[in-house]
């Protein structure tokens, strides 16, 4: 569960929040991350909507980088380390790109088909 470090930190938000050990907040910390994606799957799909755009798959990849580059900068705006110096390890940078990519590829399939 500790591979992709988002989930994590969402993990110390929620402690932040709800005044808990992070580790008791595994599923909260999983929740506030797909809530995140939720969020930018609405997002993504206005943005479409408004720019009027034809090539969702390579669009949708676009997208999913730029929200791992906000993930990254967060990741150090909190920790004050980034995912080089983060204890989850610099695999954890691979995997989140990977995550994201894959997501937004999703959205642009699926936006594009939708579109059809």
């Amino acid at each position: 569960m500790i591979a992709v470090s988002e989930w994590h930190l969402n993990q110390f938000i929620v402690a932040h929040f709800l005044h808990r050990p992070p580790q008791d907040l595994v599923v909260q910390g999983l929740a506030l991350h797909f809530l995140h994606g939720g969020l930018a799957g609405i997002v993504f799909t206005i943005m479409l909507t408004v720019s009027h755009v034809h090539s969702t798959i390579l669009i949708g990849a676009m997208f999913g980088f730029v929200l791992w580059i906000l993930a990254v900068l967060l990741m150090k705006l909190v920790t004050g380390k980034g995912f080089l110096g983060y204890q989850l390890g610099p695999l954890s940078l691979v995997v989140s790109l990977l995550g994201h990519l894959t997501y937004g590829l999703v959205l642009g399939l699926l936006a594009g088909l939708i579109a059809l």
